[in-house]
């Protein structure tokens, strides 16, 4: 469906951030016997992202997680980018110092910090998911000829204070 849109996009711009990492000539504006190397991962991309729909593999999923990566990626990039942004035989006149330079360190430590929380928050909220929602599951249980409505009733009652949010995903 609609995904199919996203496959030439993601494709183009897997072979030319290969291509220029690998310093070969890239463009679509050249003919395919001049980059070679550019349209075969171009097609390969392509032929990647085409066979995904084929797949058992949630589109939403792969979404979610490869933004994931991106960011935990992202931190040692920053710390790299920012040591090179300091040296004159990488950046010539264009070095940067004073406030700048505090600034990339700040928006990296900001990042450090996400990747950080993004890592312990979940363990802390599935633990205590667990747990409440294994309450009420046994208090339903006990208490009602129909668990899926009594939970919801629960959930949305002033009584489910113990286990806040919950009445967001039970509808």
């Amino acid at each position: 469906g609609p995904g199919l849109l996203a496959i030439p996009v993601l494709a183009g711009a897997t072979a030319y951030a290969v291509g220029e990492g690998r310093q070969w000539p890239v463009g679509l504006a050249r003919k395919p016997k001049e980059a070679v190397a550019f349209y075969v991962v171009l097609a390969l991309s392509a032929a990647i992202g085409i066979a995904l729909n084929f797949t058992s593999i949630n589109p939403i999923s792969a979404l979610y997680w490869s933004a994931v990566v991106n960011g935990v990626l992202a931190v040692p990039v920053m710390v790299l980018l920012m040591f090179m942004a300091r040296r004159k035989d990488v950046m010539g006149r264009f070095v940067i110092g004073g406030p700048l330079y505090w600034l990339g360190w700040l928006s990296t430590a900001a990042m450090l910090l996400s990747v950080v929380a993004m890592a312990a928050i979940p363990a802390t909220i599935r633990r205590k998911e667990r747990a409440c929602m294994g309450f009420l599951r046994m208090a339903v249980q006990i208490a009602s000829p129909n668990p899926p409505a009594a939970m919801r009733q629960m959930l949305r009652s002033s009584s489910s204070r113990a286990c806040p949010g919950h009445f967001l995903w039970i509808r």
